[in-house]
């Protein structure tokens, strides 16, 4: 399946991932963060027939202050660090169980590697769904534990981190 980066024609009316708020995300406003906004790019996963999006993440420059976790993220005292976000990751559930979300995530990782090398970053955050924790878990991500946004209709995201260092590894 290729993953890329979205274009306007992608077919994203119908995408069902199980959280509203990632399907509507995808429909409205993905296009225009990426295009207009310029706030974070949005990869997807296409069917070849229907070109129609089955999966996507979307990926932006961010920092996190480096005393906001249980342990410090990077050495050298520094009161910001660089990092990679991954904003969102969602699979539609037509095609969940397949290996397409480790998929999406390891091509978010590659995309973080590469980064490393020309922009610098000190690791890879994402503010996963509390369901989604043993997800991340299983590729080295770990709760930074702090508390982030969230309310009465959008549950609370638990950050999660990893270090640059270790991304090698969790592409293994």
């Amino acid at each position: 399946m290729l993953v890329r980066t979205l274009e306007r024609s992608d077919v994203r009316v119908g995408f069902s991932c199980g959280e509203p708020s990632l399907d509507v995300f995808l429909e409205r406003y993905a296009w225009q963060n990426q295009t207009r906004h310029n706030l974070g790019v949005t990869y997807a996963a296409i069917d070849d027939w229907t070109r129609r999006v089955v999966g996507y993440f979307t990926i932006a420059a961010a920092s996190i202050a480096s005393d906001s976790a249980d342990a410090p993220l990077a050495p050298g005292g520094y009161s910001e660090i660089p990092v990679v976000r991954i904003a969102r990751l969602a699979v539609d559930t037509r095609v969940q169980g397949i290996g397409l979300g480790s998929e999406l995530l390891h091509a978010a990782l590659r995309i973080a590697l590469e980064e490393s090398t020309r922009i610098g970053c000190a690791g890879v955050v994402i503010d996963a769904r509390p369901e989604a924790t043993g997800f991340y878990e299983r590729f080295g991500f770990r709760p930074l534990g702090i508390l982030v946004g969230g309310g009465a209709t959008r549950p609370r995201p638990v950050p999660m981190w990893l270090v640059i260092g270790s991304v090698r590894k969790a592409l293994g």
